[in-house]
């Protein structure tokens, strides 16, 4: 923002451009950057000052707009800064959206640059095959790299951390509580590709805390074929701690490989133990699997993913790796379930049902919909050990 109002202050007759995911938070920011070029001197037309397109008495000025959205008649001779074309993780995960933003700037923006005009393109990596990192495969003639590549990772090649402000220890406390996948994306702008392991070692407990929220999510298969699907449901307590990140306890799994009202009548069961609401990322076509499904003695909140398996499994493998999600010691599914956790990777996975459901019942008892507060006189403080895959 600054070096564009700076850049605006030397040159007011040239024409730039802004563009960023969405159309309000263009013009958000087109109005900070207004303000900024008019502290640094810039001088506006008085009738043409609306946030959307505003102009220099120079003759310049800045367009702002959306990614995606028409730049005709607005050509760029000055500087065209392309920030955050992706909204988020599940938009760059997206082949689809990523098509359609690769697709807006080489047929639209790219044609509104004239040759004197240069391109600044900034954002989060969240994928290998991102905006950033398609561009940073662009070669000219002789092979030599189009792009100028500048990262900037939090923790430098040597060690010390990038800024000050936020020190080696801090930075090292955010991995922790950081997916491995997100770690590299957010904080070292440089993105892993999925294949390797998206949970690290698991942490038991010992006994359960007094007061807690319920989540509990489901996964369910159609048919009791062998080759088919498991049915899964898994429980998740929430505790909430004063001042501390909130814990949360693995204490129910059910998984069979049954028709679907056998396995119905396995939830109305779970659902004596464990009142509450079930939540199920689901298919269009599953959707009306659950409305079914909550016509009887279960309910079932149904959301249609937008995501695959992959990117809603980050929330939770986020806490599970900062040691917050806990499992027992002891539990008839506890082997199978750790194995599955500690294999997920988001790649061809023989198996994910249970880490999809677990996924739901953690989107549920973290602010999605449903859950209940029970308060119990059994729990205690836990004691966990750690203890790695493998």
């Amino acid at each position: 923002m600054h070096g564009l109002a700076r850049h605006m202050a030397r040159k007011p007759w040239l024409r730039n451009a802004y563009a960023t995911y969405g159309a309000q938070l263009s013009r958000k920011n087109s109005r900070r950057l207004r303000d900024l070029a008019v502290s640094a001197g810039v001088r506006l037309r008085e009738d043409a000052q609306a946030v959307s397109e505003w102009m220099t008495a120079d003759g310049g000025g800045l367009l702002a707009t959306g990614v995606r959205l028409p730049l005709t008649g607005n050509p760029v001779d000055g500087i065209l800064v392309i920030d955050d074309p992706h909204k988020d993780r599940e938009d760059a995960e997206s082949l689809l959206s990523r098509e359609r933003i690769w697709d807006w700037y080489s047929s639209t923006a790219l044609t509104r640059v004239h040759p004197t005009g240069s391109i600044i393109v900034c954002h989060t990596r969240w994928n290998d095959d991102d905006f950033i990192g398609r561009l940073s495969k662009e070669v000219d003639e002789d092979g030599r790299l189009v792009w100028e590549i500048i990262n900037l990772p939090a923790i430098r090649e040597d060690g010390s951390p990038l800024w000050h402000q936020r020190p080696l220890k801090f930075l090292e406390q955010k991995r922790r509580s950081t997916s491995e996948y997100d770690w590299w994306s957010l904080y070292m702008g440089s993105p892993r590709p999925r294949g390797s392991s998206v949970f690290r070692g698991a942490r038991f407990y010992d006994r359960l805390p007094v007061r807690y929220r319920i989540g509990k999510g489901v996964d369910l298969a159609y048919t009791a074929k062998t080759r088919a699907d498991w049915s899964v449901c898994v429980v998740l307590l929430r505790e909430d701690r004063p001042g501390d990140e909130p814990l949360f306890y693995v204490v129910d799994i059910r998984r069979m490989q049954v028709e679907a009202p056998d396995f119905i009548r396995e939830l109305e069961s779970v659902d004596v133990s464990w009142p509450g609401s079930w939540h199920w990322f689901c298919s269009t076509t599953e959707k009306g699997v659950a409305q079914v499904v909550s016509s009887g003695n279960v309910f079932i909140e149904p959301e249609v993913a937008t995501a695959d398996k992959f990117v809603r499994a980050q929330p939770v493998s986020a806490a599970w790796n900062d040691g917050r999600v806990l499992v027992p010691r002891n539990a008839p599914w506890l082997k199978a379930f750790v194995d599955e956790i500690g294999s997920f990777s988001g790649v061809g996975d023989r198996r994910d049902d249970q880490v999809d459901a677990l996924a739901s019942a953690f989107h549920i008892v973290s602010g999605g919909p449903g859950g209940a507060a029970i308060v119990s006189g059994t729990g205690s403080r836990w004691e966990g050990e750690e203890r790695g895959f493998g």
